[in-house]
């Protein structure tokens, strides 16, 4: 996912969306947020993309 376009659909008040973008920046040398932050090898605007845990459950009613 990029992080600028999720960030554009959600609205943030600008000095948050300021503060996450350098939190972003910091994870792409630690992965403190767990969500491997990185720049595509093509990516020419230096855009930070990031993976979006998600977890699914099925379950069946008997």
């Amino acid at each position: 996912m990029e992080l600028d376009k999720l960030l554009e659909a959600s609205f943030p008040p600008h000095e948050n969306k300021e503060k996450i973008q350098c939190l972003f920046k910091e994870d792409l040398k630690k992965d403190n947020l767990g969500m491997k932050s990185f720049l595509k090898e093509d990516n020419k605007d230096n855009k930070i993309h990031f993976y979006f845990p998600i977890s699914m459950l099925l379950g069946y009613k008997k």
